[in-house]
């Protein structure tokens, strides 16, 4: 994967962070040093991030959205969610890791809708 497409020819690209990392510890490392020099959005995986099967249960939390801002969370490219900050820039959803996912670290995004650079991102290993 060397990029995550947003929808209408925007496109995200990753550094190959799940395909680069050796490991999830790894590939941690990378999400991590994005998420402490950035601005915006902020977002958790409530529970394991390794361990993780197709269509198990994915709680995703997180903060920094634009209030009443609407957002998407992404398993790679795909949409699982699509819902409206609070009017703090806060989100909370569950969603289900889709069937079709393939074993290995993948990335889990949380989006505003209309903004290329308002995202964050979690990283997870599928088994």
């Amino acid at each position: 994967m060397n990029e995550v497409s947003w929808g209408e020819g925007e496109v995200f690209p990753v550094q190959s962070i799940a395909g680069a990392a050796e490991s999830i510890a790894d590939a941690h490392a990378v999400s991590f040093d994005r998420a402490a020099s950035s601005r915006g959005p902020q977002i958790n995986i409530d529970g394991a991030i390794t361990g993780i099967a197709p269509n198990d249960p994915l709680i995703v939390s997180g903060s920094g959205l634009s209030p009443n801002e609407e957002f998407e969370i992404r398993f790679e490219d795909q949409v699982l969610y699509g819902g409206t900050a609070d009017s703090e820039g806060a989100m909370s959803a569950e969603v289900s890791v889709p069937a079709d996912a393939q074993a290995g670290i993948a990335l889990v995004f949380v989006k505003e809708v209309g903004s290329v650079d308002a995202f964050d991102f979690v990283v997870i290993q599928v088994e």
